[in-house]
């Protein structure tokens, strides 16, 4: 069996047959991740010794990261002892389960988004960090992840925003077939899309469509930290493409709060002139003070992407930019 080192020295065994990801999780080593199989790269770690072989086609990293060593972790397997340069995430995160639920609300608020509540048994407690996500289990075992929008002092329910996917069976249900009282299986909380040590940082909170959810669960949460682990500040960026898809009044949820709200419509004709019809425009267009900042995104893998490449070019470090790319249900 295969020996896997951090570079904080911390080790496990590589077990046959999982993943760097899996085999980690095993010995209760929590790494950075998302989607988990590999179609976005939450979970990119870096090889400094030894060698991998890879379980999935990687279409994610580019040639210059592959070629600095970078890898994605949910889908390379070790090939010899390793040795990783690997952020662990250090935080009690709830075990998942599966938890069976019913629909309590349905809400659909624009023509491609609907409010969704759930709620669990009353014996059962659902506990979840703000910023994880659910699998959402259908009929024939038909799974689609969303993020949770609730804070998390709601054990009893939990809110999801979910967009219509064209052609998707999932969206098919739920936009012509779900009703109140329809009971349906939660495999959750996963992720770590979630708040880190922000005291006196700057945090910017990028988002784009449906990806405001984990972010209004998120906001909640650094609305109740305490005086002395405040952040300096905090942006929020949300990117749609026009007005109308505005499916929450996001400046009355923040209402009486410091945060400062940023909405941006890529197919508004004020935007484009301006060139900030993206939410990675508005970001660079702020000039952050870069070194005391850290940024959360999620949404489009296309704007996370763009952002990190922002991010590495004016130097930001791994731990100053962390990434949810809500991905497809099928390759595009």
């Amino acid at each position: 069996m295969f020996k896997i080192t951090l570079t904080s020295e911390k080790q496990f065994p590589a077990v046959n047959g999982l993943s760097i990801l899996e085999s980690a999780a095993q010995y209760g080593i929590v790494l950075p991740y998302s989607c988990k199989i590999g179609r976005c790269s939450s979970c990119k770690v870096k090889v400094i010794q030894g060698t991998t072989k890879l379980a999935k086609p990687d279409n994610v990293l580019s040639k210059e990261d592959r070629s600095d060593g970078w890898i994605l972790s949910c889908i390379h397997e070790a090939a010899s002892n390793l040795v990783l340069e690997a952020t662990e995430i250090l935080t009690d995160f709830p075990k998942p389960k599966i938890t069976p639920c019913k629909i309590d609300h349905l809400d659909q608020v624009t023509g491609d988004v609907i409010r969704v509540i759930v709620r669990f048994p009353s014996n059962v407690q659902f506990r979840f960090i703000p910023g994880q996500y659910v699998n959402v289990v259908g009929r024939n075992g038909m799974r689609r992840s969303y993020s949770i929008a609730s804070h998390s002092r709601s054990t009893g329910t939990i809110e999801l925003h979910i967009k219509a996917v064209e052609k998707g069976e999932m969206s098919r249900y739920w936009f012509t077939e779900a009703k109140i009282g329809d009971v349906l299986r939660i495999d959750g909380p996963h992720g770590t899309f979630i708040l880190r040590e922000c005291k006196e940082k700057n945090v910017y909170f990028l988002a784009t469509g449906t990806g405001i959810a984990p972010v209004l669960a998120m906001l909640d949460e650094v609305n109740g930290l305490p005086h002395q682990k405040q952040p300096k500040s905090v942006t929020v960026i949300w990117g749609l493409r026009h007005k109308s898809d505005a499916y929450i009044d996001l400046r009355q949820k923040v209402a009486g709060t410091n945060i400062e709200i940023f909405q941006t419509y890529s197919r508004e004709e004020e935007n484009l002139r301006s060139r900030t019809n993206y939410v990675q425009d508005v970001l660079n267009a702020l000039n952050p003070d870069w070194a005391t900042s850290i940024i959360y995104a999620c949404g489009s893998p296309q704007m996370i992407l763009q952002t990190r490449q922002l991010a590495q070019k004016v130097g930001l470090k791994d731990n100053q930019f962390i990434s949810d790319a809500f991905v497809p249900s099928a390759p595009t």
